[in-house]
């Protein structure tokens, strides 16, 4: 059912403290507050809602603003609701009239609203950011024309793959998803998987490789064996409900049963089957396992203009058109140039509407030259977002979760940059008469939406 619409009434309960009264009115969320368009939310999200089936949904507002401080802080869903109750500026900045000293919903709310948004429409959370800081005059019409475009991964919460590894999480998770659907197996080989399992990790550490790949290879043959034992079985309990997740699991269990070393398309965690291998070139890591991330920023002042996942392994350069249309969608087609590095050479790869600067090529003017150093500003930005918010190790499950991790961590990324300009805006009295403004705006507003009424 449609949210329910907690707006500000006015009026005063002698039993409760009103929030904005024992607020800090210079705090940058309570400035915040006032400056986004939090309507624009309600008229995005209010088709992903039935209009009368069920009971109502949670405040869009409330939703959308414990993510933005989730994301700006780096904080988990628990920490998040556990900090709302004690920080009266997040209950404001989320909407609450008057001061609450419970949690407002489950930490598994957080989890199904993401999921019902989508990744399409949690774009919006990306796209008003960028807004408020033109409202704000933080970021000028003309910045919008030169973008810096670059590529990163965003690592999966999985433990370093090996194929030894691979072999006993496989194998228990047949053996527990079996023995839930009532089917008997001949022998589960826990006790014993486990056991080779310490042995071959022993082994390997000691510099045996021979003797530790004779362990690999017993558990492998004890994979095979459940593997096997479970498809004879499997025709019996054919009918019985709920074996959707071990016909699933049994098709992940074989594709590493049989992986060999040089495979494409190859399984690096059972829960996590989507997940690729990156090879990037970096002394730290020489692998990274996640989905690769395009991110556009603003040639001047690093606002985060797009942030994408994606989810099949892909060159460089065929990112380059999906990031510059998904900046054209949530800024409305300012784009004129785009600064990138080598990777994104191939001419007939390029879109042919927006001129791409590629740097360390071609002899160009002093001032192209000193633009093209710019460049180098986005990595600065990626570190940010992998250190100062979620982007560095993703625990959202799924295709879905790495598209809405990013785009939340792009989010996060400018409402940091929101309250730095906020706390030290220069023109705090210009800034204040625009909330104001925006205030009596939105109160006219909700007047004439009574009279109608």
């Amino acid at each position: 059912m449609v949210p329910k619409n907690h707006s500000f009434t006015g009026q005063y309960d002698l039993l409760r403290k009103r929030t904005e009264d024992i607020v800090h009115k210079n705090h940058p969320l309570v400035i915040l507050s006032s400056l986004i368009d939090w309507r624009s939310f309600s008229k995005s999200f209010g088709e992903k809602f039935h209009p009368s089936n069920g009971r109502p949904g949670l405040s869009t507002r409330l939703m959308v603003g414990l993510h933005y401080i989730k994301h700006s802080y780096k904080l988990s869903d628990e920490a998040v609701l556990q900090g709302y109750v004690e920080n009266p500026q997040w209950q404001y900045f989320c909407g609450s009239e008057y001061y609450v000293s419970e949690l407002p919903c489950d930490r598994s709310s957080m989890s199904y609203w993401r999921k019902r948004i989508g990744e399409g429409k949690m774009e919006m959370l990306l796209k008003e950011t960028i807004q408020t800081a033109k409202r704000c005059g933080f970021v000028k019409g003309r910045e919008l024309q030169k973008v810096i475009v670059d590529t990163t991964i965003q690592e999966k919460s999985i433990e370093f793959p090996t194929d030894s590894g691979l072999y006993y999480k496989a194998l228990t998770r047949l053996v527990h998803l079996s023995q839930r659907a009532g089917i008997r197996l001949r022998q589960t080989y826990k006790r014993k998987a486990k056991e080779k399992l310490i042995k071959r990790n022993r082994l390997a550490s000691r510099g045996k490789r021979v003797e530790a790949f004779r362990e690999q290879k017993k558990l492998k043959t004890y994979l095979g064996r459940i593997i096997r034992d479970i498809e004879r079985k499997m025709g019996v309990f054919e009918k019985r409900e709920g074996l959707d997740n071990l016909r699933g699991s049994l098709e992940i269990s074989k594709r590493i049963w049989c992986q060999k070393r040089k495979d494409k398309e190859k399984v690096y965690s059972v829960h996590e089957p989507g997940v690729k291998c990156y090879s990037k070139g970096k002394v730290s890591k020489k692998y990274e396992f996640g989905s690769k991330v395009s991110v556009v920023i603003t040639a001047r002042n690093c606002w985060v203009l797009g942030i994408q996942s994606f989810t099949r392994s892909v060159h460089d350069v065929l990112t380059l058109k999906p990031a510059l249309e998904q900046v054209r969608g949530l800024t409305g087609g300012l784009l004129r140039k785009a600064y990138v590095d080598k990777g994104y050479r191939g001419e007939k790869h390029h879109p042919g509407d927006v001129e791409i600067s590629v740097c360390g090529l071609g002899k160009v003017s002093r001032y192209e030259r000193r633009q093209r150093k710019r460049r180098n500003c986005v990595e600065g930005i990626i570190g940010h977002m992998k250190s100062d918010g979620w982007m560095g190790r993703n625990f959202l499950s799924g295709e879905e979760g790495d598209s809405v991790n990013a785009v939340l961590c792009g989010a996060g990324q400018n409402m940091r940059k929101l309250m730095r300009e906020v706390r030290g805006c220069p023109d705090f009295i210009i800034l204040f008469f625009k909330v104001i403004y925006l205030s009596l705006k939105r109160a006219l507003f909700q007047i004439e939406e009574l009279k109608l009424a």
